[in-house]
């Protein structure tokens, strides 16, 4: 969105931040109830996409670090050869787990639809600091 729009600030009896920044981007781009209802659908559905991943995240990394332990607890038990193949297997297993996740994820969360609204929170949250 460029700045050759002027934005119109209206402060009326809002409680909160959020909800001043919902009425004047509302406000200024002239949605419909319609056009509103998707974009919270659409902000709801990529909220529900990041806790997922952190979640999906935290498990993974909190299941190699006990795998790495364990493949650490072997190699200390002179096990050489099983505990470099678990740690190795590990390290694989996660970049590999990651990687393909990250690619996914990207194809899910990608919709550029409502960049503008988005674009337009961001300037007037600048505004309001």
């Amino acid at each position: 969105m460029k700045n050759d729009k002027k934005i119109n600030l209206v402060i009326n009896g809002e409680k909160t931040k959020e909800e001043l920044i919902y009425n004047n981007v509302i406000q200024n781009l002239n949605l419909s109830t319609a056009d509103e209802v998707k974009y919270l659908k659409n902000k709801v559905f990529t909220l529900e996409t990041e806790l997922k991943t952190r979640m999906m995240y935290a498990l993974v990394f909190l299941l190699a670090f006990v795998s790495i332990c364990f493949g650490i607890i072997m190699l200390a038990f002179d096990l050489y050869i099983l505990g470099s193949i678990l740690i190795f297997a590990t390290f694989a297993f996660v970049v590999i787990k990651l990687i393909l996740y990250f690619r996914s994820t990207i194809k899910l969360v990608k919709n550029d639809e409502y960049e503008k609204v988005d674009e337009l929170k961001k300037l007037l949250e600048m505004k309001l600091k």
